[in-house]
């Protein structure tokens, strides 16, 4: 999970961005990058999968 936020925060460059793509609240995007919250519910992977692969 800590990996796979971390290419569109590349991308979008704020953790606020990201979560508005997401769906998510920041601070999600925050304990994703801390690698607190280690897994999360299959629509929240879904929807980071689906914008790591459209920003490919």
């Amino acid at each position: 999970m800590k990996g796979r936020i971390n290419f569109p925060l590349e991308q979008l460059k704020t953790t606020k961005a990201v979560a508005e793509v997401l769906g998510v609240s920041q601070r999600s995007v925050e304990r994703y990058r801390k690698g607190d919250c280690k897994t999360s519910p299959k629509p929240v992977v879904d929807r980071i999968d689906t914008a790591v692969r459209a920003r490919r």
